[in-house]
């Protein structure tokens, strides 16, 4: 009966020590994004490209499998375009890795949007999007929501 009750008390204090790892969550966070100024001009801006950065945070003991990532664009609260890729990617245990998605958004698509955002391009030189999207790991789904601002500016391209 003490053999049991100390193998009981060995693991109960194995666990409260241990507690932090099983509660420990991969976390996804906007990383940045780079604009492919080159794409864009040479579209007549018909096309806005960059890449979007994203850190996902493994801090377990075990490695991460990130199999897609799924990513919706906004323009003014409506659908702009969406980027599904389907790479797999391994996150070391204990570290952080950086996905690079890259994204081509066609303006012209959407017949409503498209003078909106000729509209706003001429009067400001500026283009505000939202990125909401999902990274598919082995050990869930983790999710972000980013607002961001690309400027336009002689017939160049960057991001604010």
């Amino acid at each position: 009966m003490r053999l049991l009750g100390s193998v009981l008390l060995g693991g109960l204090v194995w666990y409260y020590f241990q507690a932090k790892k099983f509660t420990q969550k991969y976390r996804v966070s906007f990383f940045g994004l780079t604009v492919d100024k080159n794409a864009t001009v040479e579209s007549g801006f018909k096309k806005i490209a960059f890449l979007l950065k994203l850190k996902l945070i493994n801090p377990t003991d075990f490695v991460g499998k990130i199999s897609a990532v799924y990513v919706d664009f906004f323009y003014a609260g409506s659908a702009l375009g969406r980027v599904d890729i389907q790479k797999v990617v391994n996150v070391p245990k204990n570290s952080e890795s950086v996905i690079e998605v890259p994204v081509s958004l066609d303006v012209l698509s959407s017949v409503n949007l498209a003078p909106k955002i000729f509209k706003e391009l001429t009067a400001s030189g500026l283009i505000s999007l939202r990125a909401v999207g999902v990274v598919v790991v082995n050990a869930g789904n983790y999710r972000f929501d980013k607002s961001f601002t690309i400027k336009v500016l002689n017939g160049g391209i960057t991001k604010t």
